[in-house]
Order: structure tokens, then C-alpha cells, then sequence
């Protein structure tokens, strides 16, 4: 997009470069900030530079909760008070980190609570890539990943064409970052998994802060095209030439390194430790999305709506009507409402704002907005977003709404519970005490209350009318709706007579520690283009390497296999054909996973033969063949990443469980064979291809599918179709309700 003059005018680079400035306070006193410094600065002086750098990475990595003092003697070390001949190594680190503990004892209480694992391998997709994350002193790392995507929507187009440059290229950056610093930490500690990165990571040897100083023939960081000679446009270059800050204003940060992303340091441009990143992340995209909101009004509206599309795609998985946007007599435009039951009746205002204060306004006046929803006002509902089928259900004597005006007009009924939720996003200090009425809450907090709902979601409900009623309470100080949420979960109220004040926050390390049990399934859909796990409203746990997703509205069922990996998709018009695909799916996947773990004989052979011309994921959907069709199942298509099977309805169906086993080995033989050949002939395009010619003309494909053909048939059938009726992975039914 191209901005008017007049708009472009108050952002530039120059403005842009000012941000970093962090005002300190006291700045003509001595303060705990200076003693930091000085302990940090007799410190490392007796060391040489290099060493000194690459101890304070390596112990960065896996000790987050020092993270406060390593900032400081890393600092310091860069503005090159590191001038010394002695060699450092991690356990002069531990040194100066009790040195400094000695000098400011105030430093523990930054460093006493425990922090995620570092080692433990989460992805993120970013830039049609997967990359590992590392948690730093974060809670909720992905969140802030997520967080950023919606800033990048929203700010890039405005930032772009003024910067040349967005936030997207900022987090490209930081991730590249990780995942270089993670290559060399599994090559030195022989002891984390590289594997499934998505980037293929190179092992790395050496100097990690060498390798960084070194520049190609462009004169771009190598480190930034590393790992796997990733490409380097303008864009990215424009981004690097912004992050950059001198050594000497890092020195004098007063918390993390003032979330500096990159560092200059004698002509070579360093990326900041791994544990560091994403804390500059959030920091430097929310000033990117401040400096887009002083250009452009637009920022702000982007930003709404994909505020507004990540709040309804979490509302899929909740039992409940919702009908939006409406408008509202007295209080204008709303996100929606939500009708679980019943007369209960929940008005939701999305607000968004580009900076703390715009945020803080637009949550004050969404609380305004919705008192003004009340028993006998009238909702006008929007005619284009299909609201008035889905209103027609609602209005009635057991219903929230009596009949309005007009057909898209109803009227809040007598005696309905009315509550109010405001859902908010973007830079924002919240209230650090809940009172009754209102309920504020972030997006990402509401989304991660939502997922953890799961299948009563009456307590989900109830939970929202103890939020908003407080029974016995005039206020909550010093908690959140998340933590507040894991104490309704645990005690089944928020606070009665006998419970303890101080109520646990929600395990972050357990939930941490079953986001890595699960990143092999985000990797097999985000690598076939489907939504990650956070992403849909129904996510299951891990049975036998396979888990579950789905949705309701409209109704979507995916199967995810991580060994092998392919997902087989269940979206059937009816609750029978789609048990029939889903016992197809799951035979499919049995038989897959049998050969996979084959060791010798003909299964490995097999499977040998399938990898060989299948190595990525796969996606399987199912499609109903018309009446007359002679096989029970058949390939219809393949494009490289899904496979598009045809199959009799089971109503239809006559043939045996031997005869669906041998025609689904059948259609994966010519899928087999087809990608063998036309790998070898190198040809592209939709095409039809006859796989028995293509078997005659092709040895290399006719000796593979013999190959597979002769492990499918090896498979037990029957025990193949018997476990696909497992009662300990009731999905369809889950979701279907």
C-alpha cells in the first residue's frame, strides 16, 4: 500500500532509531543499577574478548533465571571491558555470577523462580518454515510468537512501505538467531535433538562468536543466511540495518539488555544470546507497532480484525450460539454475543490498541459500551454475516430474545443472565486487582481458557459467572483470569471459607513440557497447511503417536500420525460415512506404522520403497464414489502433499475387510509408483497418469511397488481393523458433539 505524504511524514528512520533511548532514572545518582555495572565491569576485565562472549552465550542458554546478572556481565563484555588475555570458560561465569550476588543481594529475588527448559525441542512456524524456540524468562513463549504474527498483519502494510521493513522481518531474525545458537549448543552438548527442525541444521563447530563475526561476499552476517543458506532480501537487510545498536548504549540498558536484538561489536554485528530473543521480540514489535499507529489509522483497524477472527476461531470449540457483530441501541457496534443456554446471554467487545494508553482508553470505554446491554434492549444483527438463521433459533420462550421490529431486530427477554466480557490485545498494563462486573481478559489468555475448557464446558460457564459476581468477594488482588482460572478448575470456586490466600498459578513447566510432547504434530500440519495446534478449538492428547484435532463449526476432523507422518482428514457429510473414513484412516495409519517399524524382511523393504517416494507428510481426505463404483476404495489424485481417496459408503459397502485391505494397498501402489516415475522423468502439472504403463516403462518404480506390495499383504488384517474401534480414542464422538 502507498501512504499519502502528509501520513508518511511522522515516521522515519531516524525516529525509528530513537525508540531504543531508554530513559534511567536517577540518572545523577549512584544507584543498584551503577553497582551492577561495576561488579559486572571488574568482572570480566581480566578476559579476553572472544572467550569471555562465548562463555556468557553457552551459560545464557540453559540458565534463564540468571538471565537479570548475565545481562550485565554481557553488556559489559561487549562495550569492551572484556580486554584481557585470560581465556574464560562457563565456570568463571558461575564466578562472576556469585561475585555479583556478594555485591547486590537484590538480584536474587529477579532469580528464585524456576524457569521453562530450554532443551526441550518447540517449534513455531514462521516464514514457511518451523524453527525451535527457546523460552527465556517467558512463561508462555508461543503466545508472544502468536502475539507478534497479529502485529505483523496488522503493521506491515503501513511500516513496509515507509521502513522498508515490518515486524515479520524483525521476528525473522530472531528466529534465525535461535536456531543457529541451538545447532552449535547440540554439536558441543552432543545431547538435543536437531532432528524434525524444519531448517536443517548444520552440525557446528568452533567459536559460535567467530563464526558471527564473519560476513559473506555481500557483506551480510553469514550467521544470518545459517543455518541452510537461507535467502537474505532487501527487506530482511533493511531490518538488520534498524536492530543494529552499539555496543556502548547495550552497556547501559538496565534490564535485559533493553531488548536489544543486535549488537555491534568491533565491525561484526552478534545477535544477542537465544535466551534473550524473544524478550527483544515483544519489545521491539511493540514499538514497531506504536511507531504504525501514529502513521496510519489502519494499523489499529488491522489489528481488530485479526483480533476478532483469533477470538471466534477459539469460539468454534465452545458449546454455544454466538451471533456477531451486532449493533446495539445504546452502546453501537459489538464483537458479539454468546448463548450457551438457555437464558444466558454474554456480550463481547474486542478492543485492540497500538500502545499501552490507546489500549487502556479503548478498554475503558468497551466496559461503557457494554453496560449499556441490559434486559429488554434490542440487538440489530448483521444480515451479511448469515446472523439471521442463527437468530431465528434463539428467539422464543425458552430463548435469551424476544421478537424485535424487524427480522434482524430481537430483544434481550426478561429474567436473561446478561454477562459482560471485554477481550483485549495489543500493548497493555492490566489491572492488577479483579473486581466485579466486567470482565477484562487478553486474547491469548482467553484462547488458552477456552482450549483447557475441553468437554465440560459448563464449568467454562460457570467460571465466567464467578469472574463476573465475585460471591463473598470485594475484589482479587495480584492475580489474573488465567491463574484465577486454574483455581476454579482445582477448588471448584474461586474462594470460600478454609482456602488458602495464596492460591498456585498454573504449572507452566508441566504445560511446557506437553507442548514439546506434541511438537512433532505441529510439525506434520503445519509442513501439509493445515493450522497449528493452538489453532484449533479441539486438540487431544497423544495415544500410540497419534492425536486428535477438530472442530465443530464447520465440522472438521483430523487424525495426526507423527511416525510415520501423514494426517488423514474426517469432514463426511454423515455421523456413519464418517466413522467409515475415520476406520479407513486409521487402517491406513496402522499399516503405514507396522511397516515403519519393521526391521528386516519384506515390511522393511516395504517401507524402504514407500519412504523412498513418499519422505514428507501427507494428507489423506476421503471423498464418497457414486453408486456403481466397483472398488471400496481407489486413488483419485495425488498433488504432492494430499492424497485424495475415493470410497463406497458403508451403506453401499458389500466388499470384505480382506478386500478394502488389499484395494487400499492397491491405491497406495499407484501412488507409490507414479511419484517414482515421474521424479525420474522430472515432469510437473496436473496430469493423468496410467500407473500399470508407468510400472511396464519404469524398472526403478515397478521394482518399488512390487516391493510394497508384498509387505501390505503381510499386514494382519484383521487385527488392523479390529483396533481402529478403540474405545481409549473416542474422537469423532468428542468432536461431533
Amino acid at each position: 500500500m502507498s501512504l499519502p505524504p502528509s501520513m508518511a511524514m511522522p515516521i522515519s528512520l531516524e525516529l525509528a532509531r530513537n525508540t531504543h533511548q531508554v530513559n534511567t532514572p536517577y540518572a545523577d545518582r549512584w544507584s543498584t543499577v551503577d553497582e551492577l555495572a561495576l561488579a559486572a565491569r571488574q568482572s570480566v576485565r581480566r578476559f579476553e574478548l572472544i572467550s569471555c562472549l562465548n562463555a556468557l552465550y553457552d551459560v545464557s542458554w540453559a540458565s534463564a533465571r540468571q538471565l537479570p546478572s548475565l545481562s550485565f556481565l554481557l553488556g559489559q563484555a561487549l562495550a569492551g571491558e572484556a580486554a584481557g588475555e585470560r581465556d574464560a570458560r562457563p565456570g568463571d561465569v558461575a564466578d562472576w555470577l556469585q561475585a555479583i550476588r556478594r555485591r547486590v543481594p537484590l538480584v536474587d529475588e529477579y532469580q528464585q523462580a524456576a524457569r521453562l527448559d530450554p532443551d526441550l525441542l518447540v517449534h513455531v512456524f514462521w516464514d514457511d518454515r518451523m524453527w525451535p524456540l527457546h523460552p527465556g524468562m517467558l512463561d508462555d513463549p508461543e503466545q508472544v510468537v502468536e502475539q507478534l504474527r497479529r502485529y505483523a498483519v496488522a503493521a506491515d502494510p503501513v511500516l513496509v512501505p515507509v521502513l522498508g521493513f515490518g515486524i515479520a522481518d524483525v521476528v525473522t531474525i530472531g528466529v534465525r538467531a535461535v536456531a543457529l545458537q541451538r545447532a552449535f549448543q547440540a554439536d558441543r552438548r552432543g545431547g538435543m535433538s536437531n532432528g524434525e527442525d524444519g531448517v536443517q541444521a548444520h552440525p557446528a563447530s568452533g567459536s559460535l562468536i567467530e563464526f558471527c563475526r564473519e560476513v559473506d561476499a555481500e557483506g551480510v552476517p553469514a550467521w544470518l543466511r545459517s543455518p541452510g543458506d537461507l535467502p537474505v532480501d532487501d527487506r530482511l537487510r533493511a531490518a538488520v540495518a534498524w536492530c543494529i545498536r552499539d555496543a556502548s548504549d547495550v552497556a547501559g540498558s538496565t534490564w535485559l539488555l533493553d531488548g536489544a536484538l543486535l549488537v555491534r561489536v568491533q565491525d561484526a554485528v552478534l545477535p544477542v544470546p537465544a535466551a534473550l530473543v524473544l524478550d527483544a521480540l515483544a519489545t521491539i514489535g511493540v514499538q514497531l507497532l506504536s511507531l504504525a499507529g501514529r502513521t496510519s489509522g489502519a494499523t489499529a483497524s488491522n489489528l481488530l480484525d485479526a483480533a476478532e477472527r483469533a477470538f471466534a476461531s477459539r469460539g468454534r470449540g465452545l458449546a454455544t450460539h454466538f451471533v456477531g457483530p451486532v449493533q446495539c441501541a445504546r452502546s453501537g457496534r459489538l464483537t458479539g454475543a454468546m448463548f450457551p443456554a438457555g437464558r444466558r446471554l454474554i456480550a463481547v467487545q474486542v478492543v485492540v490498541g497500538t500502545n499501552e494508553r490507546e489500549t487502556a482508553r479503548e478498554a475503558d470505554r468497551a466496559r461503557r459500551r457494554l453496560a449499556a446491554v441490559k434486559v429488554g434492549e434490542a440487538l440489530t444483527m448483521d444480515i451479511s454475516a448469515g446472523n439471521a438463521e442463527r437468530l431465528a433459533s434463539l428467539v422464543g420462550p425458552d430463548g435469551p430474545f424476544t421478537p424485535g421490529a424487524a427480522a434482524t431486530t430481537a430483544v434481550i427477554a426478561e429474567s436473561t443472565v446478561v454477562r459482560r466480557v471485554v477481550i483485549v490485545d495489543g500493548p497493555w498494563n492490566a489491572p492488577d486487582k479483579v473486581r466485579p462486573g466486567t470482565v477484562f481478559v487478553t486474547l491469548d489468555a482467553w484462547r488458552q481458557i477456552a482450549a483447557d475448557a475441553g468437554e465440560d464446558h459448563e464449568e467454562f460457564w460457570a467460571f465466567l459467572d464467578e469472574l463476573a459476581e465475585l460471591p463473598g468477594l470485594r475484589m482479587i488482588e495480584g492475580a489474573t483470569p488465567l491463574t484465577l482460572w486454574e483455581t476454579f478448575q482445582r477448588q471448584g470456586v474461586l474462594f470460600n471459607t478454609g482456602m488458602s490466600l495464596n492460591q498456585p498459578g498454573p504449572d507452566v513447566a508441566r504445560r511446557w513440557a506437553n507442548r514439546a510432547e506434541c511438537d512433532p504434530y505441529e510439525i506434520v500440519l503445519r509442513c501439509i497447511g493445515l493450522p497449528g495446534l493452538h489453532d484449533w478449538p479441539f486438540a487431544a492428547t497423544p495415544i500410540d503417536w497419534c492425536l486428535t484435532v477438530g472442530q465443530t463449526t464447520p465440522y472438521e476432523h483430523a487424525v495426526v500420525n507423527a511416525d510415520p507422518p501423514l494426517v488423514f482428514v474426517v469432514n463426511a457429510d454423515s455421523a456413519e460415512d464418517r466413522q467409515w473414513t475415520q476406520v479407513l484412516g486409521d487402517a491406513i495409519r496402522i499399516g503405514l506404522t507396522g511397516l515403519a517399524t519393521a526391521t528386516a524382511g519384506d515390511l522393511a523393504a516395504g517401507w524402504l520403497a514407500w519412504s523412498t517416494a513418499i519422505p514428507d507428510p501427507i494428507c489423506i481426505t476421503f471423498y464418497a464414489l457414486p453408486a456403481g463404483a466397483e472398488e471400496a476404495v481407489k486413488l483419485l489424485a495425488f498433488d504432492g502433499i494430499t492424497v485424495h481417496l475415493g470410497y463406497i459408503p458403508p451403506a453401499n459397502l458389500t466388499a470384505t475387510p480382506s478386500m478394502v485391505h488389499r484395494q487400499l494397498g492397491d491405491a497406495f501402489w499407484c501412488l507409490l509408483v507414479t511419484t517414482l516415475a515421474a521424479r525420474d522423468q522430472q515432469t510437473t502439472g496436473s496430469r493423468i497418469v496410467n500407473a500399470a504403463t508407468v510400472a511396464a516403462e519404469n524398472d526403478d518404480a515397478r521394482q518399488a511397488g512390487e516391493a510394497f506390495q508384498r509387505a501390505w499383504a503381510q499386514l494382519p488384517v484383521t487385527a488392523t481393523f479390529r483396533r481402529t474401534s478403540s474405545a481409549r480414542r473416542p474422537a469423532t464422538r468428542a468432536v461431533a458433539a
